[in-house]
């Protein structure tokens, strides 16, 4: 069986998103049951750590699951110097 990559996470209701962490096979699970597609195990892992996120519920629009995303630090900025008439502006 394939591993996951990162953390699996389920989307709450009112958007948020948690990480399952000790439910990560239940999610999985539910994943495999309910998703219109009817991915196997397998699939289901590979999909998710390609960044597609998978249903776990038939009967909620919200009900999914996804990896968590890497969280890149913002690039630090450089001191902005004004243009001056050596460049012709």
């Amino acid at each position: 069986m394939t591993t996951l990559n990162g953390k699996l996470q389920n989307r709450l209701s009112d958007g948020s998103w948690i990480d399952c962490d000790k439910r990560t096979e239940e999610f999985l699970n539910k994943c495999e049951k309910n998703d219109y597609r009817e991915y196997t195990m397998d699939q289901i892992i590979i999909k998710l750590n390609a960044g597609v996120k998978i249903r776990n519920d038939v009967s909620d629009w919200y009900s999914e699951c996804r990896i968590k995303p890497v969280e890149t630090p913002a690039p630090t900025l450089t001191e902005w110097q004004p243009d001056t008439e050596d460049y012709g502006y």
